[in-house]
């Protein structure tokens, strides 16, 4: 290498320092803000969590205890009639949470059992199916009156037919013919 090409290779060195200079400290300014940041999201965590215990705490020692013989703690004593009260205190208590236990579970079952039914029932075509199954009965009794007046020659059927149409299914499409019919055979 001749000495002019040094020279131009140190000009450049020195003229792209001061940028690369630059970029280093723009880094190491990122990472101190970033674990800032993170030393700041450690604290606020940590009290939230003391907030949180705090309140759990609270709240245990605000709720009324439903009895207080339940709570006390049991003392072991050398007289019999200590040990029987005991396990009468203990069956109690155990008596009494075997029916919290059942209650909840008769609950939980219960809403279960709720849930599954309103899922099937959104997932199917049932209310459609019975609608369409209504519709079709109305229709079968319209047909019944038609085929006992054609057969006997009497509108009376007919008319019978049409008004059980009307009774037993008013929201279907037979029962809007059925009126129309009736009003025919009437008038």
């Amino acid at each position: 290498m001749n000495e002019q090409t040094l020279k131009s290779m140190l000009r450049e060195a020195d003229e792209t320092a001061p940028l690369a200079a630059a970029q280093l400290t723009a880094a190491k300014v990122g990472v101190r803000a970033a674990q800032l940041t993170a030393v700041r999201r450690r604290r606020v965590a940590l009290g939230l969590i003391a907030v949180i215990g705090a309140g759990f705490f609270l709240i245990q020692q605000s709720v009324p205890r439903s009895n207080p013989a339940l709570t006390k703690p049991l003392v072991r004593s050398a007289d019999p009639s200590d040990a029987v009260k005991e396990i009468a205190l203990l069956s109690e208590k155990a008596n009494l949470q075997e029916k919290t236990v059942a209650a909840l579970l008769c609950a939980e079952g219960r809403v279960r059992r709720q849930a599954m039914t309103a899922d099937l029932l959104a997932q199917s075509d049932l209310p459609e199916m019975i609608a369409e199954n209504r519709n079709r009965a109305a229709q079968i009794l319209l047909d019944g009156g038609d085929r006992m007046t054609a057969a006997t020659g009497n509108p009376q059927a007919a008319a019978e037919a049409c008004q059980r149409v009307l009774e037993l299914f008013p929201e279907s499409r037979a029962a809007q013919v059925a009126s129309k019919r009736i009003s025919q055979l009437k008038g």
